[in-house]
């Protein structure tokens, strides 16, 4: 008979790769807007407060919609810390950070380009535990530091090929996880 803490633990895995890819990004946005460190870390706790109650409710409507809903709770919780602080406008008369959350220019910016910047590069950190370090130290030379893989070959003491290979089976591993998170 199947055990039935194998879901359990699949959902506590699923929660802490969640939480690792999630809170750099959200933790870097809230600083742009002008939270500080300190209060960036209680939006990004009350962000996964909100996310930990109301994730198993959440019915996926399209691609991005995971995203969209995100983005959502987290310009909500941000102007909710705002209107706490109830901050004054800055000493530049045109910016208010109130305003500035919720601006759609900005918004799109972020959860576009920064939004995949962000992941790719916490999806290479949690990856990088999947690969031995001669493998990773391959690809990553090859690839990341454009190095050409005889050079590489000759400084890890494996073929050009064994670096070519290596690059690929990070790369093909790279596309599913982020195949999974752009998806979202």
């Amino acid at each position: 008979m199947p055990n039935g803490n194998g879901g359990l633990r699949r959902d506590n895995e699923a929660w802490r790769r969640l939480v690792d890819l999630y809170t750099p990004l959200l933790f870097n946005w809230s600083l742009r807007t002008g939270l500080n460190e300190s209060e960036s870390e209680d939006l990004v706790q009350e962000v996964f407060g909100i996310l930990l109650t109301k994730l198993a409710s959440f019915e996926r409507q399209r691609d991005g919609s995971f995203r969209k809903w995100l983005q959502v709770v987290t310009v909500h919780k941000c102007q909710e810390c705002f209107r706490r602080k109830q901050l004054p406008k800055a000493n530049d008369s045109d910016f208010d950070p109130l305003s500035a959350v919720a601006d759609p220019a900005t918004l799109t910016v972020f959860w576009e380009d920064e939004y995949q910047q962000q992941l790719v590069k916490r999806a290479l950190q949690i990856m990088q535990v999947e690969f031995s370090p001669h493998v990773w130290k391959a690809c990553w030379e090859h690839i990341v530091e454009s190095r050409p893989a005889a050079d590489v070959a000759e400084e890890l003491g494996i073929t050009a090929n064994a670096v070519r290979v290596y690059s690929s089976r990070v790369l093909a591993r790279l596309r599913t996880e982020m195949r999974n998170l752009l998806d979202d």
